[in-house]
């Protein structure tokens, strides 16, 4: 689409339609990059069987990364184009089709946004029980292997595998950037 404008189109109009088109194309590019270099390597370390590859994969410190590639694409990218997209129609467009434009994405922005909050909450809230049950399951099986190694049991445990985690710790996620 071209963008016609006339001399009497604000001038503080035509600098927020440009300061949230860069902003809007920087946040997509940035979050693509981030998701390309990341993402594949993440996903190739997940199918590996290999608790020595996991354990060396640089994913867990780079999910700072992970989450702000996530923001931006899903949150600050949408959020810019709809913002985008009303400061086009007030260039482009008469007042009464501008002021229709405005009222029909004012509401889809605050959607926007209250989704957003939900979603993530809901998904960190996600991520904190399965850690929590993976714990269960480490905590569970420390006492299974300390019992096989009082009674003796060479054939289900060396002795090696023990893991000393009190019950009273519970390790809290690292927290996200977001």
């Amino acid at each position: 689409m071209e963008l016609k404008y006339t001399n009497t189109t604000p001038a503080w109009l035509i600098y927020a339609f440009v300061i949230t088109t860069a902003t809007l194309v920087s946040t997509t590019m940035l979050s693509i990059m981030i998701a390309t270099c990341v993402l594949p390597h993440v996903e190739s370390i997940a199918k590996t069987e290999s608790v020595r590859l996991a354990k060396d994969s640089p994913h867990e410190d780079m999910i700072f990364y992970i989450d702000l590639a996530w923001f931006l694409a899903n949150n600050v990218s949408i959020f810019f184009f709809i913002v985008d997209v009303v400061l086009l129609c007030w260039i482009q467009f008469p007042a009464p089709a501008a002021i229709s434009a405005t009222a029909i994405m004012i509401p889809v922005l605050i959607l926007l946004c209250v989704f957003s909050v939900i979603f993530y909450r809901k998904t960190v809230t996600s991520q904190i029980h399965l850690a929590d049950q993976k714990i269960d399951e480490l905590r569970a099986l420390s006492v299974k292997l300390k019992i096989d190694h009082v009674n003796g049991d060479s054939e289900s445990s060396n002795g090696d595998f023990i893991v000393d985690m009190p019950s009273s710790r519970r390790y809290a996620p690292r927290p996200s950037v977001f």
